[in-house]
């Protein structure tokens, strides 16, 4: 598949019979067999969306390590005993095979509808011509087999009948040919296989019962066939040399090659040796630890840069394999948070994982850093990470979370909140709810500062300075009510200096959080209780003097908008703030989030709408890490967002047109693009397709791209005129590549 498709790796994530809680990513699709597309791209069917049935298709681009899939479709499903495989002409037409050789499906649209078929056919492979496969048993002492071909899935004609075998028809796909073994003959068809014809007439490869070979093919010209001997071409079979094959423990199972040197062979049977050769099968080196897999239903496909075990693991060699799809060693996440593209997600039972490209990746190390709960996460940069635990207790990383370090000690829950960290990295402050933790040290130690004011106080910095602001409640006698807010500054030597008071005048308010976009402009966010209203206090000059700019109105009754436990402000450029977090921990009804782009004066609710079935809190936020001020990844509810229970999943999400979100489910995989998002309308459209952006410049190169990364369309569309015609498009799914004033807009429609 093309580099320049900027497809998104979501994460698959699979889930068979446990219902508490999802893994962040690929769990395992056993007895699928994926079907490779061509060298970089595989495709296979899996189940999503707390279902027992397949009901959705991925594809993973080998060359980016990313996953997307069609959404859940009604095209198909099938039960996880009828396990369905695919057989792909193009990236949208397509058939679909069940167990017994029963043909089920065709598509033209991959898999958005589909229409059935009929017959038993065993479906190996495509070209652009049709479909290949045969006809026959392939379990008995003497058997007759017919090589079948169909250009649209539903009429096969014979191409090649082969009587009194042993062994089933065994083929290979190159660019322009497809091979196949007759009678000990290599022969070869240029038309997809509606015909073939004998490659050399002159060399025979004696096959004998019971092995059955196996061809790979990287071209035209180079060849391999093993059987009870190594057969290799250079020349499109034209010679051969003959060498002996390595000594398998039972039989062949797979066999693919990167290049002409370097190949590898898998047994078909367990115990499972895998055999790798870097001098086109002179000689063979035999490796007896590989990692958990069905060599019937697990792909062993190669590129030009790796061998994979498909879909997760991959290697040079053979030697060291790499799960480059982890799972999660406990489903739960509790925090998440991003510096740029590095993220952090804290898990339950004091587990992690680690991101370097905005979650489409996750890595998760086996080490546990604390036997308590992760509850609040930091990443400095790519080397320095920060977690804190459920009762309050510190540990960094410099190495990426091989090692960690334990800064503190704590018996009692402290329910740490964030991390903040100034622009220099040297201060480093951990909210909590009754207290807060504080470095000069870039994390090298830690220090407890105590604050007045219980749960209603927070801090945040002045970023460029790293001083601290801390937001706490004024207390009166004799009621001890909150009458108001004292903004104070504390310095290394923990000495508290008032800057100013806010009063309180409609009722009590609790707070949310605060936050400074810079050294002078920052926001103070509190909730009035008896109404729900969300208050936003700004201030321009480093809370000298701060004002009440907004009262947000809750957006339904008796919901509790943001919470001092989960509720964060973050800013981008100059304009954008975001409010986001749960709402009440105990009906945790919040399944929105609050946008502003003038400097908080004026406010949009974005509703989030996470799909989130047999949960019926599972829809609703838990926490948000926003990438910018368009794209987060969000953590949403179990069944209660607050005390000790944790999130249930993770979403990718983009704000949208309107105020509707399109959140993309972990466990749903669903198209995305990489990079900034330009919306498109209407989605899906049969003729014209119209642009929304800010600040888009004079306007803007377009380039739509087919799923292959095949540039179908490229039009320069000006700022006064932001539509353009797709209507000589075929039905299907497209990506979008804008280039305006030295950015790089992506976006996804589809074509009806």
């Amino acid at each position: 598949m093309k580099k320049n498709l900027l497809l998104c790796l979501l994460f698959l994530v699979f889930k068979s019979h446990s219902q508490s809680g999802l893994h962040f990513q690929f769990h395992g699709i056993s007895g699928v067999e994926g079907y490779s597309y061509n060298s970089d791209t595989l495709i296979f069917p899996y189940r999503a969306a707390n279902v027992s049935t397949f009901n959705a298709v991925g594809i993973v681009n080998l060359n980016t390590e990313q996953w997307t899939s069609t959404s859940y479709s009604t095209a198909f499903s099938f039960s996880s005993t009828n396990i369905t495989n695919f057989v792909m002409k193009n990236l949208n037409e397509g058939i679909c095979v069940t167990p017994g050789n029963q043909l089920a499906l065709s598509t033209s649209n991959f898999w958005q509808t589909s229409s059935p078929l009929t017959g038993t056919v065993n479906a190996l492979g495509a070209t652009k011509f049709g479909y290949y496969g045969y006809m026959g048993t392939s379990v008995c002492s003497q058997c007759t087999y017919s090589l079948v071909f169909s250009s649209n899935g539903s009429t096969w004609t014979n191409s090649l009948i082969e009587l009194n075998s042993f062994n089933p028809p065994v083929f290979a796909k190159s660019k322009t040919k497809v091979y196949t073994l007759h009678n000990n003959l290599l022969k070869a068809s240029t038309n997809g296989g509606a015909s073939y014809s004998t490659v050399s007439g002159t060399y025979t490869f004696n096959v004998a019962f019971p092995v059955i070979p196996k061809i790979i093919t990287l071209n035209d010209d180079t060849i391999f066939v093993v059987a009870n001997q190594f057969h290799r071409s250079f020349d499109g079979g034209a010679t051969w040399s003959t060498i002996a094959s390595p000594t398998f423990s039972n039989a062949i199972g797979q066999i693919a090659a990167r290049n002409a040197r370097q190949l590898m062979i898998i047994d078909k049977f367990p115990p499972y040796n895998m055999y790798y050769s870097n001098n086109s099968g002179t000689a063979w080196t035999t490796y007896t630890t590989l990692p958990a897999f069905t060599s019937g239903t697990t792909r062993l496909i190669a590129n030009e840069n790796f061998f994979y075990l498909a879909p997760n693991y991959k290697s040079t060699t053979g030697q060291v394999w790499q799960d480059f799809l982890a799972s999660s060693p406990s489903p739960k996440p509790y925090a998440i948070d991003f510096t740029g593209n590095i993220g952090l997600v804290g898990i339950a039972q004091g587990y992690f994982g680690y991101s370097t490209n905005r979650g489409y990746n996750y890595s998760f190390l086996a080490n546990k850093i604390s036997s308590e709960d992760l509850m609040a996460v930091k990443a400095v940069d790519i080397n320095k990470f920060l977690v804190c635990d459920r009762k309050g207790q510190i540990f960094v990383s410099t190495d990426q979370g091989v090692t960690w370090s334990q800064k503190n000690s704590s018996s009692f829950n402290s329910i740490p909140r964030k991390f903040t960290v100034s622009n220099d990295k040297n201060t480093i402050i951990c909210t909590y709810l009754s207290n807060f933790m504080r470095s000069i040290d870039g994390g090298a130690t830690f220090s407890n500062v105590a604050v007045s004011g219980g749960g209603n106080h927070s801090q945040t910095l002045i970023r460029g300075t790293g001083q601290v602001i801390n937001v706490a409640g004024i207390f009166l006698p004799p009621t001890f009510t909150v009458s108001g807010w004292e903004i104070s500054s504390i310095s290394n030597s923990n000495i508290k200096t008032a800057i100013s008071t806010i009063p309180i005048n409609s009722g009590a308010e609790v707070i949310v959080d605060i936050e400074m976009r810079d050294n002078q402009v920052g926001y103070f966010v509190t909730r009035r209780i008896s109404t729900n209203e969300t208050l936003i206090y700004k201030t321009s000059n480093a809370w000298v003097t701060t004002s009440l700019v907004a009262t947000i109105p809750t957006p339904s009754a008796g919901t509790v908008a943001y919470d001092g436990l989960y509720g964060q402000v973050q800013t981008f450029g100059v304009d954008t703030v975001l409010l986001s977090g749960s709402g009440n921990p105990v009906n945790n009804q919040t399944n929105f989030y609050h946008r502003s782009t003038d400097g908080g004066l004026t406010w949009n609710v974005i509703y989030t709408n996470f799909n989130k079935p047999l949960h019926p809190l599972g829809n609703r936020v838990y926490k948000m890490a926003f990438f910018n001020s368009n794209e987060y990844m969000a953590l949403i509810s179990d069944n209660l967002c607050g005390g000790i229970s944790p999130s249930i999943g993770v979403y990718l999400g983009t704000m949208g047109s309107g105020n509707s979100g399109s959140n993309i489910g972990l466990e749903e995989i669903k198209w995305n693009t990489v990079g900034r998002t330009i919306q498109v309308f209407p989605n899906p459209t049969a003729k014209a397709l119209h642009f929304s952006y800010d600040n888009l410049g004079n306007g803007m190169n377009v380039k739509v791209f087919d799923v292959m990364g095949k540039v179908m369309l490229q039009e320069f569309i000006t700022k006064t005129n932001l539509v353009m015609n797709v209507e000589s498009l075929n039905a299907g799914i497209y990506f979008i590549q804008a280039e305006t004033d030295g950015l790089v807009l992506t976006g996804k429609f589809i074509k009806q």
